[in-house]
């Protein structure tokens, strides 16, 4: 945990920026390195990798919601949390 507010978000920011150059850089490196042929391939299974990622993160997180909601109501613990995000 960030011990104070300020270094939470100078983390944040050059995670941010890491990834962000990271994203920007990886399909150019895949592009100069594969052969011609297929390098349009490549490229494009790189971002089917990133977007299937992001799918299964949603869909884990959804799963993990589910389960939160279920055992809300199974339980004999009041019901005051409706949502999963509440």
């Amino acid at each position: 945990m960030a011990e104070s507010f300020g270094l939470f978000l100078i983390a944040r920011f050059m995670i941010g920026l890491a990834v962000g150059v990271t994203s920007m850089i990886t399909p150019l490196y895949i592009a100069e390195l594969a052969p011609p042929k297929i390098r349009g391939a490549l490229v494009t299974l790189n971002q089917l990798a990133i977007v299937t990622g992001i799918v299964a993160a949603y869909g884990v997180d959804y799963l993990f919601c589910t389960l939160r909601q279920l055992g809300e109501q199974c339980s004999s613990a009041p019901q005051h949390h409706r949502s999963c995000y509440s």
